[in-house]
């Protein structure tokens, strides 16, 4: 009859044992989801990176361009505005600016280029 007793008493503690390392797992999982996710939100975007590397393209692109106007592109739920002006203190001096704006109007990134204004496009 003891041995019997000894045998219950080793199982419920070794259930509880496991109910009790469980929770703690589960409380770790649920801290390491939440650093994960502030790593992932406080980290730039795929979406930032996606409209650098495209602002950066149309600028490379338009230098080639002969024809200096201003231009509106939508893609991909972003919105590229880009704008030729003469430099204020040398005009033969062009400033192309590209701008990529979320659908509410927020500035994901910005990119600056001179350009020489009688400079012609490269066959």
């Amino acid at each position: 009859m003891a041995s019997a007793l000894k045998s219950k008493k080793i199982r419920s503690s070794m259930m509880i044992e496991t109910l009790v390392a469980l929770v703690i797992l589960m409380i770790a999982f649920s801290f390491g989801i939440v650093i994960f996710m502030k790593v992932t939100t406080s980290g730039v975007s795929g979406k930032r990176m996606h409209a650098t590397n495209r602002c950066k393209f149309l600028a490379d692109s338009l230098i080639q361009v002969a024809e200096r106007k201003d231009i509106l592109l939508f893609q991909d739920g972003i919105t590229y505005k880009v704008t030729f002006k003469p430099d204020p203190k040398t005009p033969e001096i062009l400033i192309m600016n590209v701008v990529a704006e979320e659908k509410n109007g927020e500035q994901i990134t910005k990119i600056q280029q001179l350009i020489q204004d009688h400079e012609k496009p490269k066959d």
